[in-house]
């Protein structure tokens, strides 16, 4: 805890003494300045990710889209949720300003940020933002999903169906069956899986007409879910 710091967060933790925060650091500073300004959104989609299968989907998309190798990456977004941490209610770094973490990074690391200050102060500034806004995002995501199981991963595959001539009738002799294939029925297979509930793995099979319905169902709720968006201006 440094003496002649701005921040609470800096006057409250002693930061020399994470090892992480200090590499991390030096990870973040290594990025150009235009991929700094640009962290703070890709690092509220990781944030808000559910399960640690979507994170890794959505932190590889931000890698691409970015430019950024994933393991540079991985660095300055753990800084970056560290800090979204520590903006919100009850934290050290709560109420803090963004110039005065930046000042005290620069002070306490004895690092100099030179023509990257305007990016990462950009950076602080959005990662300030997204804390503020958390709070009640989560509290959106629980009334949301707390009363039915939340569907975490889908994937579906082509696959064929036999037809055959005749169907076995029980109480017959298996040795008197002998039925023919007449046909093949091309058919999807679904497979759902969720967070909880009695069923959370749940495997179905429908032809393509209904796939169809499917995506024209998804469609509409897209459509809805973006005019509810828009409406209650959710992030």
């Amino acid at each position: 805890m440094g003496k002649g710091t701005k921040s609470k967060l800096f006057s409250r933790l002693d930061m020399t003494r994470d090892e992480n925060f200090e590499k991390d650091l030096h990870v973040l500073l290594s990025l150009t300045s235009d991929v700094i300004a640009r962290l703070a959104e890709h690092a509220a989609k990781v944030w808000l990710a559910r399960g640690e299968e979507e994170t890794d989907i959505v932190a590889e998309e931000a890698s691409n889209k970015l430019k950024v190798p994933r393991a540079q990456l991985d660095h300055a977004l753990r800084i970056s949720h560290f800090l979204i941490s520590k903006f919100l209610k009850d934290e050290e770094g709560y109420g803090d300003k963004p110039e005065n973490i930046v000042s005290d990074i620069e002070t306490t690391f004895g690092v100099s940020f030179g023509d990257k200050r305007s990016s990462l102060l950009k950076l602080v500034k959005g990662l300030k933002n997204l804390s503020d806004q958390k709070a009640a995002v989560k509290t959106r995501q629980r009334y949301a999903l707390r009363s039915l199981p939340v569907l975490m991963t889908i994937s579906m595959s082509a696959d064929y169906r036999l037809v055959f001539d005749k169907e076995f009738e029980l109480g017959k002799e298996v040795s008197s069956h002998q039925p023919k294939c007449v046909d093949a029925v091309p058919v999807a297979i679904v497979h759902l899986a969720f967070d909880s509930g009695p069923t959370k793995n749940v495997f179905f099979q429908a032809d393509k007409r209904m796939i169809h319905i499917m995506i024209d169902y998804l469609r509409v709720i897209d459509k809805e879910l973006d005019i509810g968006q828009r409406l209650f201006d959710l992030k």
